[in-house]
């Protein structure tokens, strides 16, 4: 694990058996040192990968195996001989897990003036939107390219197509 390798970001940590769920954040201080931010408390940890899935670990001077398989957002590890199952959520899948868990009340509606046309494009200023009109390449190009990547990159898997409709990734 290198730090270009974890996302400057907040996630959730919910570990199988237990009420609590823990805001995590990662900041790489070196090559193979982190500090790692557990609801606002600091832990310094050095690392170094053994295997495939097997890190070596160093927390207050005390030595960690651990070996970590994962399955989307769901976690199995072993650290020392113990087992743990731990669902981790970034910011946006813990806001969807939470509208879901809530539930929708009273009538829900969903209008639209025809499917797959675009009467507004809301953005802020600033947004690279603008270029991206002005370019031409609505559907093809440079940033749907990026886009993909960063789909792909998001939900694990290997390749992620963007089209410009339902009917389209249907074909």
């Amino acid at each position: 694990m290198k730090c270009s390798n974890i996302a400057a970001t907040k996630y959730y940590a919910i570990p199988e058996g237990f009420d609590k769920e823990s805001v995590v954040q990662i900041k790489c201080v070196g090559v193979n040192a982190f500090v790692l931010s557990v609801d606002d408390k600091d832990i310094e940890v050095d690392f170094q990968r053994t295997g495939h899935n097997l890190y070596s670990i160093i927390i207050n001077n005390k030595s960690y195996e651990i070996d970590i398989h994962n399955d989307r957002e769901s976690y199995d590890v072993l650290v020392n001989g113990d087992y743990f199952k731990i669902d981790i959520l970034d910011e946006l899948k813990k806001v969807l897990r939470d509208r879901v868990s809530k539930g929708l009340q009273g009538r829900q509606v969903i209008a639209s003036q025809m499917p797959g046309i675009v009467t507004q494009v809301m953005v802020k200023e600033g947004q690279e939107v603008e270029r991206v009109l002005r370019s031409g390449w609505l559907a093809q190009g440079k940033k749907v390219a990026e886009f993909e990547q960063k789909v792909a990159a998001y939900e694990g898997t290997k390749y992620a197509i963007a089209t410009t409709s339902c009917t389209t990734a249907l074909h």
